[in-house]
């Protein structure tokens, strides 16, 4: 085996481990909205909950992906790109794209505050708006 082959190896091999090692990490989030709005129509108080869990691997490229638990059931998404960077800067916010069978869904989440917007056919929005904490 030639010195850049070696040299490769061993680099693949290292990366491996360190991947073995670190492992994916997860953080678990509860969402509250207080605030529904459907379509133009007056935004009324709500209760409405999602929990969701990121799945991050460290420094793997591209976006983490989410799973996210409503009262109607189960849907899955991922980052949307460049989320937690504005201009080069880091950000505070987080946006995460999911979907469903039926249904697109955008969530957006700051220390500031929560927004959840559902699309559908027709075509029709609903959002919510409240905030999110990590679940300790």
């Amino acid at each position: 085996m030639n010195n850049i082959a070696q040299k490769y190896r061993a680099r693949v091999i290292s990366a491996i481990f360190i991947a073995a090692i670190a492992g994916p990490s997860f953080a678990e989030v509860q969402c509250k909205f207080t605030i529904e709005c459907f379509e133009n129509e007056l935004c009324q108080e709500t209760s409405f909950e999602i929990d969701y869990l990121v799945t991050t691997y460290p420094r793997a490229p591209g976006p983490r992906g989410i799973i996210a638990q409503t009262e109607f059931g189960e849907i899955r998404g991922q980052e949307s790109a460049n989320t937690s960077y504005c201009m080069g800067a880091q950000t505070n916010t987080e946006s995460f794209h999911l979907v469903d069978d039926t249904t697109t869904y955008l969530l957006t989440v700051s220390p500031e505050g929560a927004r959840f917007t559902a699309h559908m056919d027709g075509p029709i929005s609903i959002s919510y708006l409240g905030h999110c904490e990590e679940v300790i």
